[in-house]
């Protein structure tokens, strides 16, 4: 929704659309009992702005064969799950692939002399919050 929509275009301004501001999230230690990861992974940060779920990969340590998954909820890596592996000693690393971040874009329509609404472009990604500014005439 437009909430001022000014006078005095003779054109369309142009739409200023704050860079995107997502956070990559960071995994912890695996969590393994007897060299197994556990089914549930810690998340040391979920970050914001995911719009699809991240790669998670261990780094370091002896494991092997574990397949580590992300699970999103409204933009934050909220925990990981794990499944197969073996060997881990718990100093391996769960590293969380970052927010893909693409800026947004959009046009202002005209109504008359006003902006009576603003079209969406590309809607970008790896926002948490976003500020939309329609410029002076």
């Amino acid at each position: 929704d437009v909430t001022n929509s000014g006078a005095g275009y003779t054109v369309a301004p142009a739409v200023t659309i704050s860079a995107p501001n997502g956070q990559s999230a960071v995994g912890g230690s695996v969590a393994q009992t007897d060299g197994v990861p556990d089914a549930a992974q810690p998340v040391s940060a979920g970050g914001s702005g995911y719009t699809t779920v991240p790669a998670v990969t261990a780094s370091g340590g002896t494991g092997t064969g574990a397949t580590f998954t992300a699970v999103v909820t409204d933009g934050v890596v909220t925990s990981i799950t794990a499944s197969g592996g073996t060997n881990y000693d718990g100093s391996e690393s769960l590293d969380i692939a970052q927010v893909v971040q693409t800026q947004a874009t959009a046009t202002a329509v005209l109504a008359g002399d006003a902006v009576g609404s603003i079209t969406p472009g590309n809607p970008g990604s790896g926002y948490a919050t976003a500020t939309v500014t329609i410029n002076e005439p």
